[in-house]
């Protein structure tokens, strides 16, 4: 039992470290991509990349935010499972692991009809050199099903945030 448990536990740890470097990824993509209006298919590719050694079908969620500041938090509204985007002050647009494989050219919010980044439209994020940025914000759900079974509840849920600014281009 003992053996199973450190497998158990090696497992889970494991996909926690992946889910933390899969947020890390993602917003270290999304604020180098700034305002460039495939910058959330970036980030989702950064995201699946990151996150390979992991089972897809395993992420539940995937939230791109606006964040007033590198402590922000998600908004909750945007971690509700089936909950759409929002926009205003808690601009957000929320992701499944079926947009791993959407082309570029179907993140499109300034264009006719629906896109996946329409809450919170990359083209419509501060990217400042002199005034004050948005913090772009990735938060990752994913589910861990125990592979032993010798524990209870039939597994874990991890999540994690990572939060940075955007940072400004050169002038060309």
């Amino acid at each position: 039992m003992l053996v199973f448990g450190i497998l158990e536990f090696g497992f889970a740890f494991r996909n926690y470290l992946t889910v933390a470097n899969g947020t890390r990824d993602g917003a270290r993509t999304g604020t180098t991509a700034g305002t460039v209006a495939d910058s959330d298919h970036q980030v989702l590719q950064a995201i699946a990349d990151s996150m390979s050694a992991m089972d897809q079908d395993d992420i539940e969620q995937i939230v791109v935010f606006r964040a007033t500041g590198p402590d922000d938090t998600v908004p909750t509204s945007c971690t509700l499972l089936g909950s759409a985007g929002q926009s205003g002050a808690d601009a957000c647009n929320v992701y499944t692991p079926a947009q791993f494989s959407l082309a570029a050219s179907q993140f499109d919010c300034g264009g006719p009809g629906t896109a996946p980044d329409d809450d919170w439209c990359p083209t419509d994020r501060e990217v400042a050199v002199n005034g004050p940025p948005d913090y772009l914000g990735v938060w990752i759900k994913v589910k861990y099903d125990y592979i032993t079974g010798l524990f209870p509840g039939g597994g874990m849920t991890f999540t994690d945030t990572t939060i940075m600014r955007l940072e400004p281009r050169s002038i060309e």
